[in-house]
């Protein structure tokens, strides 16, 4: 039997970054399932993400490691087979641990009972369809290559597999083991959990655009971009800012208004659940000071542009969230601020 202790806790906060303080903030009953369902689909990520690795051979790898998160036990030889081929190929250290040790923490998935089970099933095996469908859509790595999404449906279905579905996932998993949540409705909160994931990729998709675009990957629907007068290889150019700052800001007001259900996601958890309410309000409010900055610094289509959110601003937030978390009128008046910040840059 696997043992759970640092794979969930060292291991876990090396490769989690700042969403370890939402995950260590949960209420008990909910910190092993989530903890869990993100190490393993952080695992699938860094497969998915290992470029050196043939575009046909990730994916090939993604469909077996699919294959073993829905079966009824786990086929170790295969689990054995993927993290033995990536690991020499890792530059970051945590995440070639996390592929060291890729059988033992699928194990844990192997023991869990119950609906948890059930749960991340579901949610892995979305996320893994994701970022097979992610690489078949843009299965190049260079500027030459590049490729992007025709419509926004397109863009919606990958925000959805990317991130609304852990928001699917996140509410599922906490309405059986916290009794005050009955009170809420599971539909609308499964909804407005979907949003609220789907806002947060929307500020990865921004925050990382200079990336994308040097790797093949445009997330700027060519419908969109052709209102604005631009192809998707004009992006590449970042003479064309003052003409993308039209799509930015489209995709700006997009992460705003799934936003705006965000806030009443949390606005429905009972004033009681004091901890899944911080889980909720910091990724909330650090995506909002994210968006902040990228519509108050612009600058997208440069190449060197870089963008985070300091570990000192992360404190602000969480300090200001611990005096706040108790008050319905406190949180939603801290959020709109944030948000009108947003409008108010992008001329709302």
């Amino acid at each position: 039997m696997p043992d759970d202790s640092k794979l969930l806790t060292d291991l876990l906060k090396s490769v989690s970054r700042s969403f370890y303080l939402s995950l260590r903030v949960l209420p008990a009953p909910l910190r092993r399932p989530m903890s869990l369902g993100y190490l393993l689909a952080r695992a699938a990520d860094t497969i998915a993400d290992t470029e050196i690795v043939r575009c046909e051979k990730r994916i090939e790898y993604l469909e077996l490691f699919r294959r073993q998160v829905v079966a009824a036990d786990l086929e170790t030889s295969s689990l054995r087979e993927i993290g033995r081929s990536l690991t020499g190929h890792q530059n970051n250290p945590a995440e070639k641990i996390l592929l060291e040790r890729l059988e033992e923490a699928a194990g844990l998935l192997n023991i869990t009972t119950g609906e948890d089970r059930n749960h991340l099933r579901f949610v892995l095996s979305g996320l893994i369809t994701g970022m097979i469908q992610d690489l078949e859509d843009f299965p190049g790595n260079s500027p030459e290559e590049l490729r992007a999404f025709e419509t926004t449906d397109q863009l919606d279905a990958y925000i959805y597999h990317a991130a609304g579905i852990v928001g699917e996932f996140w509410t599922a998993v906490c309405y059986e083991p916290l009794p005050g949540l009955a009170a809420c409705s599971h539909p609308k909160m499964r909804e407005f959990g979907i949003r609220f994931g789907k806002g947060l990729q929307l500020v990865n998709v921004l925050k990382d655009t200079p990336r994308d675009l040097r790797h093949g990957r445009c997330y700027y629907p060519i419908s969109m971009l052709k209102q604005a007068g631009l192809s998707p290889s004009d992006l590449l150019n970042p003479e064309s800012g003052t003409k993308f700052a039209v799509v930015e800001n489209q995709i700006l007001k997009m992460a705003l208004e799934h936003f705006e259900a965000a806030d009443k996601y949390i606005l429905a958890i009972p004033r009681s659940e004091i901890r899944l309410r911080l889980a909720c309000i910091w990724p909330l409010w650090i995506g909002l000071k994210t968006l902040g900055l990228i519509a108050a610094k612009r600058g997208l289509l440069e190449p060197e542009f870089k963008l985070k959110i300091s570990r000192t601003e992360v404190y602000k937030i969480v300090g200001l969230s611990l005096g706040t978390v108790g008050s319905n009128s406190l949180v939603h008046g801290y959020t709109a601020r944030f948000m009108e910040e947003v409008a108010r840059r992008i001329g709302q």
